[in-house]
């Protein structure tokens, strides 16, 4: 794989998972985050790498992982706009379901993961 490819590709599947749990985080003060669940345990979870480390990705990878932003951003206007629609949530929902259970099953029959 060409660098420049490496790099667009894991600025969306890596780096911006960093970038988006960081920011999940922050968004949230101390006492909220007393009252979170598992759920946000397991989302945050890979914000607890070493800042300096991911400073310096984010810094080598800057333009793949803005762009990674804007389209996170992009998904982010949708549901915003469609939570106040529960046919249009739902939608939203269940395509990020439908990928989510395609991802698990082609990463079980790689094994990648144990299912």
């Amino acid at each position: 794989m060409a660098a420049d490819e490496h790099d667009r590709i894991l600025g969306n599947v890596s780096h911006l998972p960093h970038a988006a749990a960081s920011a999940l985080l922050n968004a949230s003060d101390s006492e909220q985050l007393k009252l979170c669940g598992k759920g946000f345990i397991d989302t945050s979870r890979i914000a607890s790498g070493p800042a300096n480390i991911w400073a310096d990705i984010f810094f080598t990878n800057s333009e793949n992982i803005s762009n990674g932003i804007d389209k996170l951003i992009k998904e982010l206007v949708k549901i915003k706009k469609a939570v106040k629609n529960k046919t249009e949530i739902e939608k939203l929902l269940e395509l990020a379901r439908e990928k989510r259970a395609k991802l698990i099953k082609y990463k079980v029959t790689k094994r990648d993961i144990c299912p």
